[in-house]
C-alpha cells in the first residue's frame, strides 16, 4: 500500500510539474498585460483566425484524424448546452437578473483551446493533438451560438449567432482538411509542398504559447475581485459545474463507448478526461462585458478555475493511472 501511494505522489509530482511551466507563460503574460500596452483583442483574433485553422488543417492531414472523431465535437457541443441550460435554469430560480445568464455562461464554458492544447501537449505528447481539435472545435461552436444566444438572454437574435458562428474560419478548415486527408501523404511531399506542412507544424507551438499568453493577459485586466454572499454562491454554482458535473458526464461517455460505441482508442480516453478539467476561459468576461453583463463574477470564477485546475488536473490523472 504504501508503495502505491508512493509512485502515486511521484506521478503526480512529476504531472505537476509538467503543468507548471505553461502557468509560468501565464505569468508573464499577466505581467505584460499589466505594464504593456497590449492589444489583447488582436492577439486573440490572429489566434482564431490565422494560427488556429491552420493547427486544425494540418492536424488532421498530419495525423489522418477519422471522420468519426467528429463525435468528439457533437459530444462536447451537447455536454456544454446540457450545462448551459440546467444552470440557467437553476440561476433563474435563485436570481432573477442577469447573474443567471452569467452562470451559464461559466459553468459550460471550458477553455480546451488555449489551455486544454498545451497542457494536454505537455502531458501526453503529440498524440493529444486530435482530441483536442475536435473537442476545441465543439467548445467554440457552442460558444459563438447557443452559449452566446443564451448569455445574451435575447438580446441578440438566434440568426445572428449562427451567423457568428458560420464565419468561424475553424470550421471551413476541419471539413477540407476531411476532405482532402486521403489525397495527401506527407511523407511522400518534397519540395515547396513538404516545406510548407514543415512550416505548419510550428504553428502548433505557437497556438499554445500564444494561447496561454492570451489567459496571462486576460487575468491582468480583472478591475475588481469583490467577494461576497452572491458571489460566494455563484462560485460554488460554477466550479462545481465545471470540477464535477462536466468531468462525471465525460466519465460516463467513456464508460458507455469502452463497453458499446467503440469508437476511440483506450489513448483518447485520458485526454477527453484531462480537458474536461479545461478552467473557465478568459474570453467569458470578454463576452459579458460585450454584452455588458457584470464581469466581475466571471473574473473571480476565471483566476480560481485557473489555480485549481493546476492541481485537480494531475489528481485526477493519477486516479485514472
Amino acid at each position: 500500500m504504501k508503495a502505491s501511494k508512493v509512485q502515486d505522489l511521484l506521478l503526480f509530482q512529476n504531472l505537476l510539474l509538467k503543468i507548471l511551466p505553461l502557468y509560468l507563460v501565464i505569468l508573464i503574460g499577466f505581467v505584460a498585460g499589466k505594464f504593456l500596452e497590449i492589444d489583447r483583442k488582436s492577439i486573440a483574433l490572429m489566434i482564431m483566425y490565422v494560427v488556429a485553422p491552420i493547427v486544425f488543417f494540418n492536424g488532421i492531414i498530419k495525423d489522418n484524424i477519422p471522420l468519426q472523431s467528429l463525435s468528439i465535437s457533437v459530444f462536447v457541443f451537447c455536454v456544454c448546452t446540457f450545462l448551459a441550460l440546467i444552470f440557467l435554469g437553476l440561476g433563474s430560480l435563485i436570481w432573477k437578473d442577469s447573474t443567471k445568464n452569467i452562470l451559464a455562461l461559466c459553468s459550460s464554458s471550458g477553455n480546451m483551446g488555449y489551455f486544454g492544447l498545451p497542457v494536454a501537449l505537455a502531458i501526453f505528447g503529440p498524440k493529444a493533438l486530435p482530441t483536442v481539435i475536435m473537442a476545441t472545435l465543439g467548445i467554440i461552436s457552442f460558444q459563438n451560438s447557443l452559449g452566446f444566444f443564451i448569455a445574451a438572454n435575447g438580446k441578440y437574435s438566434f440568426v445572428r449567432s449562427l451567423k457568428k458562428t458560420l464565419l468561424l474560419p475553424n470550421i471551413y478548415a476541419v471539413i477540407l482538411a476531411f476532405y482532402l486527408k486521403d489525397f495527401i501523404d506527407i511523407p511522400s511531399l518534397s519540395g515547396f509542398a513538404k516545406n510548407i506542412f514543415n512550416i505548419a507544424n510550428n504553428f502548433t507551438g505557437a497556438y499554445s504559447i500564444l494561447g496561454m499568453l492570451i489567459v496571462g493577459l486576460g487575468l491582468s485586466q480583472i478591475k475588481s475581485m469583490k467577494l461576497n454572499k452572491k458571489t460566494f454562491l455563484f462560485l460554488i454554482l460554477s466550479l462545481f459545474a465545471k470540477f464535477a458535473i462536466f468531468p462525471f458526464l465525460t466519465y460516463l461517455f467513456i464508460i458507455f463507448d469502452k463497453h458499446s460505441l467503440h469508437l476511440f482508442s483506450s489513448s483518447t480516453y485520458p485526454v477527453l478526461m484531462m480537458l474536461s478539467l479545461a478552467p473557465v476561459p478568459a474570453n467569458a468576461v470578454v463576452i459579458a462585458s460585450s454584452l455588458k453583463l457584470d464581469t466581475d463574477m466571471i473574473s473571480i470564477t476565471v483566476m480560481l478555475s485557473n489555480f485549481f485546475a493546476l492541481f485537480l488536473i494531475p489528481m485526477l490523472l493519477v486516479w485514472m493511472h
